[in-house]
């Protein structure tokens, strides 16, 4: 109960400071900085792709994880369920 009681004052706290963070790499800051001040779009959109990339990559490992772990356990259940309801599609 005292770690319950503990993790969600902690929880509560962090979830009211507000610090900002900035986690962007100085490469890519400086490198849309520079072109900031153009029209050229490429670099935006090509900053953003990367992002999108490096964003999807930890989900797709941890969809694999998951069906690696639990895979056959969702089979099972899946087969138990339609012995029991039959009638359900």
């Amino acid at each position: 109960m005292k770690k319950i009681i503990l993790s969600l004052l902690l929880s509560c706290t962090l979830c009211i400071l507000n610090i900002t963070a900035y986690s962007q790499c100085a490469m890519c800051k400086a490198a849309v900085e520079s072109n900031a001040s153009s029209s050229s779009q490429a670099v935006g959109r090509g900053l953003n792709d990367g992002i999108l990339y490096l964003m999807t990559v930890p989900y797709i490992l941890l969809i694999l994880l998951f069906w690696y772990f639990f895979g056959g356990k969702i089979k099972v259940f899946l087969t138990q369920f339609k012995n029991i309801y039959p009638n359900v599609n």
